[in-house]
């Protein structure tokens, strides 16, 4: 029986999928620990709208650039976190050190890792090719490196046991000796659509030019070709929160696509309008897998990036777990998404 659980989280997607664990799970008392960013306070505002009033809610600033200051923020937290004695844990990335971090700290047998976007797919292949569920690297500056060790090890966190995590999940992935997937059946944002509006498509924006992976002018062209493939039907354009706004005006003035103004996601949004368009297409951002898997007649696209667009940086360099590169993982991203949608590779320019 789940009387209590930990959430880690750091989005909205994360709260989604901890409000369907807790229904899933019976869950009486839940506690949330939120890593916050000065970069995001969209995310943050949203995450404080969604959280069940019910549950305690602690916080945790992420500052990557402060290592002491953003290893002090949530490790002060475990003492209690360990005094609660909780009856599973749920984190939503096998990747970010914070939840590392807190998940190792707790060791608690009834761990899950809940999906963090598509970022699932990538490490629950690194489990089955090199059996290790933590995908963290160590700092390519060796001062750095040093600096992260010496505060890990002040607040009792260096070479703590890895905690081996089963799944709780949207994407299709199978039961095996490694771990047990528990299927999320996101019920908050499931529904089949009756009518829809044959002329309209709705793209959802990707924060590939802030992240570092495309420049401004590639991921417009890629814009422009898009919208070009839906010839005769309008095109909304849906902002990812991290795209800047410059670089938003810019597509939609160059790419002549319409901006969505709203707060809500997607799939919330695809809920609150009467007639929702007829075709939802990105790159691979994960919401297409929830719009494909749980909202039926709505056609879904996944519109495959050309990798020799990416910077020459990310075309050769590896990802955290040092094996698989970028567009390996991106590959494997569009490889799932084959079992709900349609992948429509590059377009010409």
């Amino acid at each position: 029986m789940n009387n209590s659980a930990l959430f880690l989280i750091q989005s909205p997607l994360h709260v989604l999928n901890a409000i369907e664990a807790i229904r899933s799970f019976s869950i009486k008392k839940s506690t949330f620990l939120v890593v916050i960013s000065k970069h995001n306070e969209k995310w943050e505002t949203m995450i404080r709208l969604s959280i069940p009033s019910c549950s305690r809610v602690l916080y945790s600033l992420r500052l990557d650039a402060d290592i002491e200051a953003s290893t002090q923020s949530y490790a002060q937290h475990i003492p209690w976190l360990k005094h609660q004695f909780f009856d599973s844990v749920f984190f939503s990335d096998s990747r970010l050190y914070i939840f590392v971090d807190l998940v190792n700290a707790l060791q608690n047998p009834n761990t899950f890792l809940m999906d963090d976007g598509a970022g699932i797919i990538p490490s629950v292949q690194h489990i089955k090719d090199k059996g290790r569920y933590f995908d963290i690297s160590k700092s390519s500056s060796a001062t750095r490196q040093q600096q992260i060790e010496k505060v890990k090890e002040k607040y009792g966190l260096l070479n703590e046991k890895l905690v081996k995590y089963n799944l709780f999940t949207a994407f299709d992935f199978e039961s095996c000796d490694q771990f047990r997937v528990f299927q999320n059946p996101m019920t908050q944002i499931l529904h089949n659509h009756q009518g829809v509006n044959q002329n309209q498509v709705v793209f959802l924006g990707q924060p590939m030019v802030n992240d570092g992976y495309l420049s401004k002018q590639a991921y417009i062209e890629e814009m422009s070709a898009i919208s070009h493939s839906y010839s005769g039907m309008e095109i909304l354009y849906l902002a990812h929160p991290r795209e800047e706004k410059a670089n938003v005006a810019e597509i939609q003035r160059c790419c002549k696509v319409s901006l969505v103004e709203t707060d809500m996601t997607v799939e919330k949004y695809l809920l609150s309008i009467a007639r929702p368009p007829a075709i939802v297409s990105s790159f691979y951002s994960a919401a297409l897998w929830y719009v494909a898997k749980f909202q039926n007649g709505i056609q879904v696209n996944a519109h495959k990036l050309d990798f020799e667009r990416l910077y020459a940086d990310n075309k050769s360099s590896m990802s955290r777990s040092s094996y698989l590169s970028m567009p390996s993982i991106i590959d494997l991203v569009y490889q799932h998404y084959k079992l709900r949608m349609t992948v429509i590779e590059p377009l010409g320019h």
